[in-house]
């Protein structure tokens, strides 16, 4: 920074390249080395807040003849209470569905501790509980992994 220039690392050519900072704009996500780096140098205030809930990715497996169980033509939002799982459509039938839901409390991730619970939990409160059932198996797995960090990053100027 004091010189003004920026250090990249373009990992396809294997090489570093400096260049200058008139003007700089990053997009390198929550965990931003740059952005903490410039906080750390006094250069911009910054502030990074985990949230209460976190984040898991499943999967809605496509249908007979890999159609589409429910519209593709539409982002899926399903609210429940304090969570929501949303679903997007895949070109091969299936959707990438994300689940948000708090990391503890009595539904939370830390409530779903076996695979009695995670079933408990699709039949009580989830949408795909009927012809949208998950690919029950695999989620169950990432559903007991430590869920994805949902983090708050406000800066300026």
């Amino acid at each position: 920074f004091a010189g003004g220039l920026a250090q990249l690392r373009d990992l396809r050519r294997d090489r570093v390249l400096n260049l200058p900072m008139h003007p700089l704009l990053l997009c390198d996500g929550a965990a931003s080395a740059m952005r903490r780096r410039m906080s750390e140098l006094g250069l911009i205030e910054a502030r990074e807040t985990d949230l209460e809930h976190g984040y898991k990715q499943l999967s809605i497996p496509a249908g007979a003849s890999l159609k589409h169980r429910i519209a593709a033509d539409a982002l899926h939002i399903w609210p429940r209470g304090n969570y929501m799982l949303i679903a997007l459509p895949n070109a091969d039938g299936s959707f990438t569905a994300t689940l948000f839901l708090p990391k503890h409390g009595p539904v939370s991730f830390d409530s779903l501790s076996g695979a009695a619970d995670i079933e408990s939990f699709v039949r009580t409160g989830a949408p795909t509980r009927d012809r949208y059932r998950t690919d029950a198996p695999a989620d169950k797995r990432r559903i007991l992994v430590e869920p994805g960090q949902a983090t708050w990053v406000s800066s300026r100027p």
